[in-house]
Parts: C-alpha cells; sequence; structure tokens
C-alpha cells in the first residue's frame, strides 16, 4: 500500500510541475479576444459610416458639377438628363435634382440604405 502511495505521490507532483492552464488562465484569454473583437467591429462599422458619406457627397458634388455644365451657355444637355443618367448608372446612390431661385441647381444624393443624405448646400457649407 505504501509503494502505491508514493507512486501516486510521484505522478501528481509530476502532472504539476507540466504545468497547463487553468480555467482562470483561459477565461481572461477568451475575455480579452472578446473584447478586442468587440472593439474591432466598433470601429469597423463606423469605418464603413464614413465610407458611404463620402461617396454620397462625391456623388452629390459630381453630379451638381455636371448639371451646371449642362445649364451653362453651350452646355451639353438638360439636368434631367444629367439625372437619369447618374440614377441608371449607379446602384447604390440616387440623385434628385431641383433648380434653386437663382437658377442654380440643387442636388440632393442619398444612399441607397439611407444612412447618408448630402446636398449641394452641405457641401458648401462644409468646405467653407
Amino acid at each position: 500500500m505504501k509503494n502505491f502511495l508514493n507512486t501516486l505521490e510521484t505522478k501528481r507532483a509530476a502532472a504539476k510541475e507540466e504545468g497547463g492552464f487553468s480555467l482562470i488562465d483561459v477565461v481572461v484569454t477568451v475575455a480579452i479576444i472578446v473584447a478586442l473583437s468587440v472593439g474591432g467591429f466598433i470601429a469597423y462599422s463606423g469605418l464603413v459610416q464614413n465610407a458611404k458619406t463620402a461617396a454620397t457627397e462625391a456623388a452629390a458634388d459630381q453630379v451638381y458639377t455636371a448639371s451646371l455644365v449642362a445649364t451653362n451657355d453651350g452646355g451639353i444637355g438638360d439636368i434631367a438628363k444629367v439625372q437619369a443618367d447618374y440614377n441608371a448608372s449607379s446602384k447604390d446612390i440616387k440623385v434628385a435634382i431641383v433648380a434653386n431661385a437663382d437658377g442654380t441647381p440643387k442636388v440632393t444624393a442619398t444612399h441607397s440604405n439611407g444612412t447618408a443624405d448630402k446636398t449641394t448646400d452641405d457641401i458648401v457649407r462644409t468646405r467653407g
């Protein structure tokens, strides 16, 4: 019996020396991975939103410039054609063009998921 106990003690000592991960080590590691994942997801969604807003602003600016060219003397066409051409070529961003009181076009560009809506008035103010 004494021999059996000595063997058991020797095996326990060997198991302690081998080490390994405790439950607390694993829980802390998983918590850190989850925290980093959540932070990365939040940052990524913010970047996506900023990209959609920038694309919408660029579309409004581009269509605004095209509509100015179309309405000037010797222009290439009317603003309704500019609007129709852009909307036919873009799947995510749609534009609407109306004339201001002074005759200049006002372009409203809207992203398909409704996250960004910019007019040329907004763009002029932000570039100020």
